[in-house]
């Protein structure tokens, strides 16, 4: 809702727009209450308007109002994403001093903000300074704290933090965000027979599965761009039985393909497709897979893949559909694929823009 209303009066364009808004109204001595602040506050933080949303709050007293912890939240969040940690800190002392107290967000962006931009021992400090204060650190906060560990390099702190999660008590263990990171982090570091152990280490503990630790660990490797170590490893889980989600399916397929290896990626779905996978793979993967055989000039390939799709009712993405088309009808099946109107069905649904072709 707040996107489509900056999209519609290009506030990006003209943030000015928020604050003749809150002028108006006061010059009209209208009615404004803190619901109708927390609207424009909304809108500052779909736009990533810090300035404007720091006026906002301070205008609050011109209709007799005072901000709460959500709407000092916002404006904190804003100047934690724009790396404007020393307005965050004030904004945050502020709140004590009109009587509010930071809450779980509150700690949490600000450790997130101090980790973005490389102060480690600052977030180290908000974290301890959050126990001593009551406030209790839950897995989002532990998670938040590692995680800027792990980016900044400092693998070992994240494992000592992950020691504290895995022996405390209450709603601060590790889940598979915490652990993800330390295996990303291992990967980046290029330290693969410790993430072996690693993994090991966690699946014995029986919080989660190894097939879920083996997918969080072919999605880092793909993202680091080590592509060759993440396919044999994805291969060595089919062939092991073990099932990789959807997301390590997809992306492998993907990366494949923008690589230009779309015949190695065709090989690889087969693989996927004997060991009970496929569902898990999108209309995307399946999209980009097959203009990738057409452009290659796979024939075979691609016209069992154009088949495959079919018999599943997997609809064929906009963007590929005429060189699709255009492939098959000029490919040895013109008895099967014909680009002629009957055989193209636009998806009924306007939001869908996929476009699917159906056998006559």
């Amino acid at each position: 809702m707040y996107r489509k209303a900056c999209e519609i009066f290009r506030i990006h364009h003209n943030p000015g727009a928020i604050l003749e808004v809150l002028e108006s109204y006061r010059a009209d001595e209208c009615s404004v209450n803190l619901k109708t602040v927390k609207v424009v506050l909304n809108l500052c933080k779909e736009a990533k308007l810090a300035d404007e949303a720091v006026w906002v709050l301070r205008k609050m007293g011109d209709f007799n109002l005072g901000a709460d912890t959500v709407s000092y939240n916002v404006v904190i969040r804003l100047f934690c994403q724009k790396g404007d940690m020393a307005t965050a800190g004030m904004l945050m002392r502020e709140m004590g001093l009109v009587g509010l107290r930071p809450d779980m967000i509150t700690f949490v962006e600000m450790i997130k903000g101090f980790c973005n931009v490389g102060e480690l021992e600052s977030a180290c400090m908000l974290f301890q300074d959050m126990k001593e204060q009551g406030c209790i650190p839950n897995t989002v906060v532990f998670s938040t704290l590692l995680d800027g560990f792990c980016k900044n390099g400092s693998l070992e702190r994240a494992l000592e933090l992950l020691t504290e999660m895995e022996k405390g008590s209450g709603d601060c263990g590790p889940n598979v965000v915490t652990y993800t990171s330390v295996i990303q982090s291992f990967c980046s570091q290029g330290r693969l027979e410790e993430v072996d152990e690693f993994i090991d280490k966690v699946v014995s503990g029986g919080s989660f599965s190894i097939a879920d630790c083996n997918s969080s660990l072919i999605v880092s490797l793909i993202r680091l761009e080590k592509l060759e170590e993440a396919e044999r490893r994805f291969i060595r889980m089919l062939s092991s039985e073990m099932r990789p989600d959807g997301m390590t399916c997809n992306m492998i397929l993907r990366e494949l393909c923008s690589t230009g290896r779309p015949f190695d990626a065709f090989m690889l779905f087969r693989e996927i497709d004997k060991a009970g996978c496929s569902a898990f793979v999108g209309s995307n993967a399946f999209s980009e897979l097959l203009v990738g055989l057409t452009e290659l000039n796979h024939k075979e390939e691609a016209v069992t893949l154009a088949r495959l799709m079919l018999d599943r009712g997997i609809r064929l993405q906009a963007p590929y559909v005429d060189n699709v088309v255009k492939f098959l009808k000029n490919s040895d099946e013109r008895s099967v694929y014909r680009a002629e109107s009957s055989r193209i069905k636009v998806a009924e649904n306007p939001k869908d823009l996929g476009i699917a072709i159906y056998l006559s």
